[in-house]
């Protein structure tokens, strides 16, 4: 039963993950850029914290015994991770919702699989080949999603696919270390023996710096180009908060799930919460008419569910 409900709370976390860019679809009146100051600070930098507090306040004098080697690493990954999600957020603008998750979370799966299986040096046995092989399917996936999509997507981004998908790139290989990162402190430095989430509040808080820099710069420069004046509202402040807990709830789900399962099991765990994260936004994707043919979509789930089952399959 324990182990149903871990992998319930996987699912789900994969779900509100793959949705938390829905909220801001709703919101008219302020720029992209204005967007993704507001949900690095809201969504990134205070939300966690609080939701820390609630969860697990024990957490906090914890931090106060941490090794220095590991706060550096959670602030350096977490810096990087920040700068990955600026890319991810012009991702979305240029290519839509449904690709950018798929090349983003794709590379996110690829790398982090790949490390667990070379963490525990088994590249060469059966379940370094299931992995290679679950690869090779994410891989095509994505390569049909590059020579479909190119003419198939909305015109207005049609110019910029190329650059689109080199900022998914950079995103997902930016994700890739915020796995390989929750498995060296979670797994490998176990601090605390609860729901690793207290990881995520130290680790957002260093990507909302570059988060905060970047999108505060780009959209006052962008507010003087085009002299536009900003009309936020109370609406839009709930929205953004949305956005914030769909975002930091997923990964306190994700990180409740994988306490609640077996070491050996872990394999599985990042994979699974990828799939559903693509599944849900390409399901988003479909609901905004982002792709004017549906068919090829279906096949990278397909090759994305066919890789997720292989490497449930493995045994450890």
């Amino acid at each position: 039963m324990t182990f149903n409900i871990a992998l319930l709370f996987i699912i789900v976390s994969g779900a509100l993950n793959g949705s938390f860019i829905i909220p801001s679809k709703h919101i008219k009146k302020i720029s992209s850029e204005q967007i993704w100051f507001l949900h690095s600070v809201i969504g990134i930098l205070i939300l966690p914290w609080l939701l820390l507090i609630l969860i697990q306040p024990q957490a906090l004098l914890h931090f106060l015994y941490l090794p220095d080697k590991i706060m550096l690493y959670l602030i350096l990954s977490g810096l990087l991770f920040g700068i990955g999600q600026i890319a991810f957020a012009y991702a979305i603008t240029y290519i839509g919702i449904g690709l950018s998750f798929t090349i983003n979370l794709g590379l996110a799966m690829i790398l982090g699989s790949m490390f667990v299986v070379l963490n525990q040096h088994t590249l060469l046995s059966q379940q370094g080949l299931f992995v290679c092989s679950a690869i090779i399917f994410i891989s095509l996936g994505m390569i049909i999603n590059y020579q479909t999509q190119q003419h198939t997507t909305q015109r207005v981004s049609c110019k910029h696919y190329p650059l689109g998908w080199i900022l998914a790139i950079i995103a997902g290989i930016t994700s890739g270390l915020q796995n390989i990162t929750f498995i060296i402190v979670a797994i490998n430095h176990r601090v605390i023996n609860v729901n690793p989430f207290w990881i995520w509040p130290p680790f957002l808080t260093a990507a909302a710096l570059p988060m905060l820099a970047g999108f505060w710069y780009r959209s006052n420069l962008l507010y003087r180009e085009k002299n536009l004046k900003s009309s936020i509202c109370f609406r839009d402040i709930l929205l953004i908060f949305l956005m914030g807990l769909f975002f930091v709830g997923s990964l306190a789900l994700y990180s409740e799930g994988l306490y609640r399962i077996p070491n050996v099991l872990h394999i599985i765990a990042w994979p699974l919460f990828i799939i559903f994260i693509i599944l849900t936004s390409q399901a988003w994707a479909w609901k905004y008419h982002e792709f004017r043919y549906h068919r090829h979509t279906l096949y990278v789930c397909l090759l994305f569910l066919l890789a997720i089952i292989m490497l449930a399959t493995i045994q450890l």
